[in-house]
């Protein structure tokens, strides 16, 4: 867990994927999560589980499994895989659970930030904090009408769009 702008009022962190801004009173921690876990699944009901991180993906462990749901043609199933909702996985899969039988055991993986407590999507845990209005290093202001009423680009990137604009005025002035 790392904490950014102490001494600060304001926190702004913006999620690089999926791109996410948000402000927060300062000071802010934020920790990346990450890990896993697996359960078993008795067949004779909905799946339904929590979890306390953002679940970022399920599969069977190991692939391949199946339940029996007591079907007279057709008995052998493969193992649903959930769906995935938040901190959440459900599926609803079978008309009438009583008469299944079996188990399938899932491993799910969880990722994301956890920024002041709460969770947040984040495919590979990147972000950038930036305190009191400011932006993070490497970036330069501008303004913007969208929140928090101004951007923050890459100064590498929009120098070197500069530079190319400088350069193709050049050369159309100098190829009168």
């Amino acid at each position: 867990m790392t904490t950014y702008c102490v001494g600060c009022k304001k926190a702004t962190v913006t999620i690089l994927n999926p791109p996410f801004t948000m402000g927060f009173d300062a000071p802010v921690t934020i920790e990346v999560a990450s890990g896993s876990t697996t359960f078993t699944h008795d067949m004779r009901s909905a799946i339904n589980q929590s979890f306390s991180q953002i679940v970022t993906s399920v599969e069977l462990s190991p692939s391949g499994q199946t339940y029996s749901n007591g079907a007279l043609n057709n008995p052998v199933r493969d193992c649903p895989i959930p769906g995935i909702l938040g901190r959440n996985i459900a599926s609803d899969f079978d008309n009438y659970y009583p008469d299944n039988s079996g188990s399938c055991t899932y491993q799910v993986n969880f990722g994301g930030l956890v920024i002041n407590g709460f969770a947040f999507p984040s495919v590979d845990g990147q972000y950038t904090v930036a305190c009191d209005n400011d932006c993070p290093p490497g970036t330069c202001k501008c303004h913007s009408d969208r929140y928090p009423g101004y951007c923050c680009n890459d100064c590498g990137s929009t120098s070197a769009q500069i530079n190319a604009i400088t350069q193709l005025v050049k050369a159309k002035n100098h190829g009168r």
